[in-house]
């Protein structure tokens, strides 16, 4: 039989496979002779098992056909209403928009497309609803979709990250979620954007020139007020919307989870145990668990609920200890500090962060609180926002400590109100005693 196809793109692995599209969707090819990408061709030969095999070639003009396929491979990102009342989401329209462009312009080239995501509620959700855009939209372009997904070791692009990714074809979109932006992942992700293309979507503070070929961040935007709670699942969700709008209610629903586990201030006010399980689940599990055990859990609301309970009882013992170790401090806020060591384990639940979230939430009740919670080897912090109001800038203290123990090994980040590092364990107390004398002298505590 004869079919006249546009050829897309070549395979990396097999020199004799090809894509073509006949402005409808894409078929694959088996030619032994070769084919050159971006021109038309007319294939004699038969289908076996999805794929044309070609018995001859003979190369066309088809003005008709390449218009047709042109627009087919087009993408114009949706308009949408607003759905999260947050006001700099309407200031970063475009940047929502270049990502929609760039995620559906990689799967209508068909390069592969990895998703980094961090192991925590938001880059689980935010993961999640990348994942179901876009097979939605390969499945509905008839596209073959080269997506893999990974979740990260922790909130830094390391070395053993970007030696993983040299497995990837030349010229693969690389995207990272909820992680990445940082300092700390600078080097390493430069070295990975020589061959790849790069995409970060986060909103933790950045590094300086960062070599991120799109990056969706609030920190694109000229002195942005609470950037930290525009978490990475709200920007993930507006990047899907507007690539699938007629999955909205869906993304939205992972949304909701993110920005309840990373307490946005845009959060609503319904409580959902889906965005605690997501987190009890993460942190429980010594491998991780893949996007699709996640996205099947928290549609069993049976399910759910006895994970939730388990979550709770847990918690409730670990915070009951913590409590009976905490230490306060008074002054223009209460500064709380705790050695969890021996409380929070690894590989167990609650873990440092999670603890340390509920420590915070039980002192602060009674007003502007900050707290520092801390083991052998970990230093964290949380505080209300008004404490944050009254000086406590926990990125002050991270910063401090950089410029005295950052030769020593000490790393860390995050916002002024939740931070975390790790430092050699010789070093813990001077740097322990260190970070809780300076929030006591900002704190004027005693």
């Amino acid at each position: 039989m004869k079919t006249t196809l546009y050829i897309v793109k070549k395979d990396v692995f097999d020199p004799e496979k090809y894509y073509g599209c006949n402005g409808q969707e894409f078929i694959v090819i088996k030619s032994e002779c070769e084919l050159k990408p971006e021109k038309i061709y007319e294939l004699i030969g038969k289908y076996t098992n999805y794929t044309f095999r070609v018995e001859a070639a003979e190369q066309k003009t088809d003005k008709k056909l390449e218009a047709s396929v042109k627009q087919f491979l087009f993408f114009q990102p949706a308009t949408v209403k607003e759905v999260v009342k947050a006001p700099l989401l309407i200031e970063m329209k475009e940047l929502f928009n270049d990502a929609a462009v760039t995620l559906t312009k990689a799967v209508l080239e068909l390069r592969t497309i990895k998703i980094r995501y961090d192991g925590d509620g938001d880059g689980i959700s935010s993961g999640i609803i990348l994942k179901k855009c876009l097979e939605k939209f390969a499945k509905d372009k008839k596209v073959p979709l080269l997506l893999r997904t990974q979740e990260s070791y922790s909130a830094v692009y390391s070395e053993k990250d970007c030696e993983e990714d040299k497995g990837l074809a030349e010229g693969s979109l690389l995207v990272l979620l909820d992680h990445g932006a940082n300092q700390e992942s600078k080097e390493n992700l430069c070295r990975s954007a020589k061959n790849f293309e790069i995409m970060v979507v986060d909103h933790h503070p950045p590094a300086i020139e960062p070599c991120i070929d799109h990056f969706v961040s609030p920190f694109q935007l000229k002195n942005p007020i609470e950037p930290s709670s525009y978490n990475t699942g709200l920007l993930a969700f507006e990047i899907a919307r507007r690539i699938c709008p007629e999955l909205e209610p869906e993304f939205l629903r992972f949304c909701r989870y993110s920005m309840q586990t990373d307490t946005s201030s845009f959060r609503e006010s319904t409580f959902f145990p889906e965005g605690v399980v997501i987190d009890y689940l993460a942190v429980s599990s010594i491998d991780p668990y893949s996007l699709e055990f996640y996205d099947k859990t928290l549609s069993d609301k049976h399910l759910v609920g006895e994970l939730y309970r388990e979550e709770k009882l847990k918690t409730q013992r670990a915070l009951e200890k913590a409590i009976h170790k905490a230490k306060t401090y008074t002054g223009k806020y209460t500064l709380v500090t705790c050695d969890v060591t021996g409380i929070a384990k690894k590989n167990s639940y609650p873990s440092i962060s999670k603890l340390h979230n509920a420590l915070q939430f039980h002192f602060a009740e009674k007003g502007p609180t900050a707290s520092l919670v801390y083991t052998g080897d970990s230093l964290s912090f949380r505080a209300n926002r008004s404490a944050a109001d009254l000086g406590f800038s926990a990125h002050f203290v991270i910063k401090a400590l950089k410029e005295t123990y950052g030769k020593s090994g000490f790393t860390g980040g995050g916002h002024d109100v939740a931070s975390s590092s790790r430092f050699p364990k010789e070093y813990a107390k001077q740097i322990i005693t260190t970070a809780i004398n300076l929030v006591m002298q900002n704190g004027q505590c005693s």
